[in-house]
């Protein structure tokens, strides 16, 4: 049992060390929850974590805490176009397969059906054989909005365990 204890510190220790690296080299871009759900670092207890991850898991507490003023004006705007619920399935009937990732941060967070999200994620990034396709990280553009709606899906999937 104590082995278990140790080791589970240890990762702990690493994880909370890289991600906190990685956030301070990255401009707070890259998905965190996932790997501090995994080691189990208890998200309301990040003072005892590195700054960078501590600030980022203090920063990002809703997928609006996501999104710059800019984007906040163009989501409400958005939905206002929009009348009525919307949902990943609708965006990508709405703006094409290509594009609806896009708009996924203009979703309220009950909109958002996780495994629809993961699902639609995975097809962005392999072909139709199942390999590996990173056209989606080509541009600055789709690149910045890609990572972004890979972070939102991992707070609400880990954060939340929605």
């Amino acid at each position: 049992m104590r082995t278990s204890a140790f080791l589970c510190s240890r990762a702990a220790s690493v994880v909370d060390q890289y991600l906190d690296d990685l956030l301070k080299h990255n401009s707070g871009s890259v998905p965190v929850y996932k790997y501090l759900e995994r080691v189990g670092i208890e998200f309301d207890s990040c003072d005892e974590v590195g700054e960078y991850l501590g600030n980022y898991v203090r920063k990002y507490t809703s997928v609006e805490s996501f999104l710059s003023d800019t984007q906040l004006n163009s989501r409400r705007a958005y939905r206002d176009r929009s009348h009525g619920r919307l949902s990943v399935s609708t965006l990508i009937e709405r703006e094409g397969e290509d594009r609806a990732f896009q708009f996924v941060k203009y979703l309220n967070e009950n909109e958002v059906d996780i495994g629809d999200l993961r699902e639609y994620l995975s097809s962005l990034l392999h072909d139709a054989d199942g390999n590996i396709n990173l056209r989606m990280l080509e541009t600055d553009t789709y690149k910045s909005e890609f990572r972004k709606c890979v972070r939102i899906y991992d707070f609400m999937r880990y954060r939340y365990g929605i």
